[in-house]
């Protein structure tokens, strides 16, 4: 499709407006809004009116209000020298495109072999307690006992992906993760050691009855 005028005059405003911004990061920046620009345009049919794409750019915002926005993203507190060296990312908006923020953008998701381990672990843990605790408790708080161990796995796991994706309240939701971790290998580690302890003594038991002494038989009449 042949870039129209108006769309060409609009990437020359941003590349202009964009002077101060590392070279390599002015050009990912221009060229993540001409793909946008072409996105929208392409939703409007093979031939859009010249007025259908001033709609585009007015919905887009001005040039340099986008370089602002970068600008704004750039110089946020903590934000280190250079960032606009640091892979600038773009997402739109109902008010055209705008910034990604750098802790945002940064966030990573829960690395899936976490989660498998905790909720293996969970159940390595859920699983004798359980089983531990039903002579004493009866089916009922059994259920139960095997439940609580299956929250704490899910808050752990609920904790950790906050605090991997959110922008806010990152100690708190890490602190909440490291504690249900703890909790989660507790658990486990415990119920493995009752475990291990019944099955000594019902060892133990066994020998004690196959060592005892046989009654002697009385003698047949």
């Amino acid at each position: 499709m042949t870039e129209s005028p108006l769309v060409a005059a609009y990437l020359a405003d941003l590349d202009r407006a964009l002077a101060g911004a590392d070279p390599a990061d002015r050009l990912e920046i221009v060229d993540a809004v001409r793909e946008h620009i072409e996105a929208s345009l392409a939703e409007l049919g093979a031939s859009p009116t010249q007025a259908e794409v001033a709609g585009v750019l007015h919905r887009l915002g001005t040039a340099d209000e986008v370089a602002a926005a970068w600008a704004a993203g750039a110089d946020r507190p903590g934000t280190p020298q250079g960032a606009w060296s640091g892979g600038p990312q773009l997402r739109p908006s109902a008010h055209g495109l705008v910034p990604i923020p750098p802790d945002e953008a940064s966030a990573r998701p829960q690395p899936v072999w976490l989660t498998v381990l905790l909720v293996v672990v969970g159940v390595v843990g859920a699983v004798p307690l359980t089983l531990l605790a039903l002579p004493f408790v009866g089916a009922a708080l059994g259920a139960l006992v095997f439940l609580l161990p299956v929250l704490v796995v899910a808050g752990t796991i609920a904790s950790g992906l906050q605090w991997r994706r959110s922008t806010t309240h990152r100690g708190a939701w890490l602190t909440a993760f490291v504690v249900g971790l703890v909790l989660v290998v507790g658990t486990a580690t415990a119920s493995a050691g009752l475990l291990a302890v019944r099955s000594g003594r019902s060892v133990e038991q066994t020998t004690q009855v196959n060592d005892a002494p046989t009654p002697m038989q009385s003698p047949l009449p």
